[in-house]
């Protein structure tokens, strides 16, 4: 078996999630965000708000739970393709306020390349956060 390493710089391999980091209209998906808080917030079933599109993906909170790792096993014969958020508790270490986020993620459909591009991505939006969001 011949294994070739992967040259980074070169690769013209594209990112699954570019479409959600890179939305030049932020502002009004967080205005929307705000909006759909105070109209759903309150709402006590699984699908709060209606034909919602076939794109979504669920994000979860554990707000009381602080975590460094966490592990969340969907089973239904491998059919569940979308990717799943879990944020925590966040906390203060080293003068720094970090939010726990786990993902999961079906393998058949993203590889850890692309996950790693995500995360780092993540991780640069939160440390210029002041640079590029408005709050309402």
């Amino acid at each position: 078996m011949n294994f070739h390493p992967i040259d980074m710089d070169n690769w013209s391999r594209k990112p699954y999630f570019e479409h959600y980091l890179n939305n030049e209209e932020f502002n009004d998906f967080y205005k929307r965000y705000l909006d759909d808080m105070k109209m759903y917030g309150n709402v006590k079933q699984f699908a709060a708000k209606a034909n919602e599109p076939p794109n979504i993906f669920p994000i979860s909170s554990i707000p009381w739970v602080s975590f460094t790792g966490f592990n969340l096993n969907v089973y239904n014969e491998g059919t569940y393709l979308l990717p799943i958020f879990t944020m925590g508790k966040y906390f203060q270490h080293d003068e720094k306020i970090l939010l726990p986020l786990s993902g999961q993620f079906h393998h058949a459909v993203c590889d850890g390349y692309h996950v790693g591009m995500l995360f780092n991505e993540l991780q640069l939006r939160a440390d210029t956060c002041k640079e590029w969001l408005q709050i309402y």
